[in-house]
């Protein structure tokens, strides 16, 4: 009921907003050449797409110790904040009036705003600062047509040196600005680092570190086990910012079935400040879109060998990892205690 009501909200605010861009289109005020920038991004701690022809909509903000979250109904998530530098320090900060949009093409250009246009609002210090209603691109691709309440008439708006539109910087899709981190802690952050086959139970190991000085490597039965260190510690040191590849485009039945099955391997990091992150990875059988179906001995290959679907921090979705971020960390037991 809750989210009936929070849908229903969106498009009567979004139905609103569009009365008032038809409403605005009769104004007579010309837009300065970067009336639709802004020069203090740094200033910016909200940001707020809607668009009225499909009512997806998303929420971008950011805390006071400079960190961003996306929200919609499906929930909250950490943003992505290069994807957010992107827009504000190469889009909104640079963003220029190329030209008006001409009397004999205003028309049409206004009805595919009514219809379509992404309502962008951007706060600075948590108040209203610029509402921009962004359109498509021109015929050439080389500018998009946008609309600021207050003006006459769209213009069409570029950013120097850059060559193409930029609608895509303005998306209303949660996938475009959700952070791809999944894993993210220094060496001298990690206290406890846990790698758990579940196939190959001797393989598993922990590596302890209680304290800066003190560091050691476990067997699966909690055993101490006398090795070089310099390996132990360089596998620490490989966590910071590791990323996945994206979402994979499963219905919901059968990754729901994935969620369920047993993974094949479990990463568990323990961080100095007591919390938890984990990364259960599960193989993705082949496929009719696999490269190759044949291992090189040229026996019949039944997963695949580039990708691993992964559960994060328990969540309940799938995510795709790449085997050539994972491989160096993926370790074994017998990687430390294997005599050269």
């Amino acid at each position: 009921m809750k989210r009936i009501i929070l849908l229903l909200a969106v498009a009567a605010t979004a139905a609103l907003a569009f009365f008032l861009l038809r409403r605005n289109l009769n104004s007579t005020a010309e837009a300065g050449i970067k009336d639709f920038a802004i020069e203090q991004t740094n200033r910016v701690d909200k940001i707020f797409f809607s668009k009225n022809s499909t009512k997806d909509h998303v929420l971008l903000q950011k805390d006071e110790a400079g960190n961003w979250t996306v929200k919609n109904a499906q929930g909250v998530f950490p943003a992505s904040k290069s994807n957010i530098d992107m827009l504000l320090n190469f889009v909104m900060n640079k963003l220029q009036v190329k030209y008006p949009v001409g009397d004999s093409a205003s028309e049409e250009i206004n009805r595919t705003l009514y219809l379509h246009a992404v309502k962008a609002e951007f706060y600075l210090n948590g108040k209203l600062s610029k509402t921009l209603y962004v359109g498509g691109p021109t015929q050439n691709s080389m500018g998009t047509y946008m609309y600021m309440p207050g003006l006459k008439r769209p213009y069409v708006v570029e950013v120097p040196g850059f060559e193409g539109y930029v609608t895509p910087y303005f998306s209303t899709n949660l996938k475009d600005w959700r952070s791809k981190e999944v894993l993210n802690a220094t060496a001298d952050n990690i206290r406890r680092l846990e790698i758990t086959w579940h196939e190959e139970p001797s393989a598993s190991f922990v590596i302890d570190r209680p304290d800066d000085a003190g560091i050691s490597l476990l067997d699966a039965q909690g055993r101490k086990l006398q090795v070089p260190l310099n390996p132990v510690r360089s596998l620490v040191g490989m966590f910071e910012h590791v990323q996945m590849e994206g979402w994979p485009n499963l219905p919901k039945q059968r990754a729901d079935t994935v969620l369920r099955s047993k993974p094949f391997c479990t990463l568990k990091l323990n961080t100095c400040d007591g919390k938890t992150q984990s990364l259960e990875l599960f193989r993705i059988p082949v496929s009719d879109e696999t490269y190759s179906q044949e291992n090189r001995d040229g026996s019949i290959r039944l997963f695949e060998i580039e990708y691993f679907w992964a559960r994060v921090n328990g969540a309940n979705e799938l995510v795709q990892m790449q085997d050539a971020v994972l491989r160096n960390r993926l370790k074994k037991l017998k990687d430390f205690t294997a005599v050269p």
